[in-house]
């Protein structure tokens, strides 16, 4: 071969070579002013290893995006078409605590055909139909992919351009927003119509050589933990549920709580519980709800003993909490002296100008004392059993208090979620549905809080049938 013909055979590769610029990378980000610290970081990171090179666009999804900006088909309805450029080849997803090496994400990429429709991540799979996926193929639910979105996604632009026609050519049902990761791989996937995960290497769970983007461990604030007396924790219970469930929580994490109250339907002195004098519903509990903070709010005012209450926790009597993890976590916010509302977040009608977020109360939620004072002035239920979480969510929307979600509470219980999700240290599980409650605890939360429990013989509800294919949408 001529001297000439290597030349050009060497310029023809670099000409086709991807570029940095030729990226366009999305961080989904929160606009708190402790996590979105960690997307602005995230992105001067990324822009400090351009080395002079032309670098790619990027963009943080709460700057760039309104109320959907967690959930990814509501990016697309938004139009994903105004991030781009025309020298754009690749969109890439990550998150504020993702890991990106540039270089890497380029070289590895630059082996992939733009050209064709492509989407590639770290491939998650449930073992068992979940509750969170609606029990989405539940004769073999593992067949099915779903990125780990902190160790990134990586999404042709011929075929983002697929989705954004179907989104405007079909009507879409959705109403509820769970799981991101899962939902958008269903979209793509398309009944079988479309395109499944493709598992890349080079996205990965943790990291290592080789990476281009990885998952990130959770972030801590440098080991501190909150004082316990700063928390007030708040258990809705009612009377069916004083010697079944209840218990539970005494044996468990109710041992590492200074302040703790039941609030109930009736009172009870063994507990003791709070009598809220609102009948129990068989769902929603809204009415029940402000009259909890309401109860709080008017404790704390006439007991000094309260005077240390910073934030109060609301939960279910089968919420399984650390109290340990939860007192490390808050002490990221300690600093905040207005408005918080924290758990783990879910949608709502967010492909509608109507949508919006909510703190899932499962897995329970953390308010600031003010958030509180404003729902007691500002928020009513329109009935007694509206669903509490839904109607505190859009009332502060409504106050311009946004969620700020934590992906160590849980609405569910363990075995609902992929492993890989569970490797940092959850806050809260929840339900006792066919699991041995004690358990659970003992294997995710007696090390992280400062007492052993002693476990009661507690048996699996397996006596429970479900013909999950009557299932089309479970209430979490």
């Amino acid at each position: 071969m001529s001297l000439i013909a290597i030349y050009w055979l060497a310029f023809v590769r670099l000409s086709l070579s991807l570029a940095p610029h030729e990226l366009t990378i999305l961080i989904r980000s929160q606009s708190d002013l402790y996590n979105r610290q960690f997307a602005i970081d995230l992105k001067e990171d990324i822009l400090q290893q351009t080395h002079g090179l032309k670098p790619p666009q990027i963009y943080l999804t709460h700057e760039t995006f309104n109320h959907g900006s967690w959930a990814i088909t509501p990016l697309l309805v938004e139009n994903l078409r105004k991030i781009f450029t025309s020298e754009t080849k690749w969109l890439i997803l990550c998150e504020d605590q993702s890991g990106v090496d540039l270089t890497a994400l380029v070289d590895n990429l630059n082996k992939e055909d733009f050209s064709a429709e492509a989407f590639m991540g770290y491939p998650l799979m449930d073992k068992e139909a979940t509750i969170i996926h609606h029990f989405a193929f539940f004769e073999n639910p593992s067949w099915f992919l779903y990125p780990l979105l902190k160790a990134g996604v990586a999404i042709t632009i011929p075929l983002l351009n697929r989705l954004l026609e179907r989104l405007n050519n079909e009507k879409f049902s959705t109403e509820f927003f769970i799981d991101a990761s899962h939902e958008f791989s269903l979209f793509v996937w398309n009944n079988g119509n479309g395109h499944k995960l493709t598992s890349a290497p080079y996205f990965c769970q943790q990291r290592k050589i080789g990476c281009a983007i990885y998952s990130k461990p959770y972030a801590t604030c440098d080991n501190k933990w909150i004082p316990n007396e700063n928390i007030l924790f708040a258990v809705k219970t009612c009377s069916k549920f004083h010697f079944d469930r209840v218990p539970v929580i005494q044996s468990t994490w109710r041992r590492d709580v200074k302040l703790i109250r039941f609030y109930s339907d009736v009172t009870d002195s063994t507990i003791p519980t709070i009598n809220t004098l609102i009948p129990n519903t068989e769902a929603g509990h809204c009415d029940k709800a402000l009259s909890i903070f309401d109860l709080i709010l008017k404790e704390i005012s006439s007991n000094a003993s309260l005077s240390t209450v910073k934030w109060v926790v609301l939960s279910d009597d089968d919420t399984l909490i650390s109290v340990r993890q939860l007192q490390r976590t808050l002490s990221c916010y300690d600093s905040y002296d207005g408005d918080l509302y924290l758990g783990e977040r879910y949608g709502y009608r967010l492909l509608s100008p109507d949508g919006f977020n909510y703190i899932t109360g499962g897995g329970g939620i953390v308010f600031s004392l003010s958030t509180i004072n404003k729902l007691i002035n500002r928020c009513s239920c329109p009935t007694s059993s509206a669903p509490d979480d839904m109607i505190i969510g859009i009332c502060l929307k409504q106050l311009g208090i946004e969620p700020i979600h934590s992906s160590l509470f849980h609405q569910a219980r363990p075995t609902d979620y992929s492993e890989e999700l569970l490797t940092d240290s959850p806050i809260s599980f929840h339900k006792f549905w066919q699991i041995d409650p004690y358990e659970v605890y003992s294997k995710w939360f007696r090390n992280t809080n400062e007492t052993e429990i002693n476990t009661p013989t507690c048996t699996t509800r397996s006596d429970i049938d479900v013909d999950l294919s009557t299932i089309k949408h479970v209430d979490l």
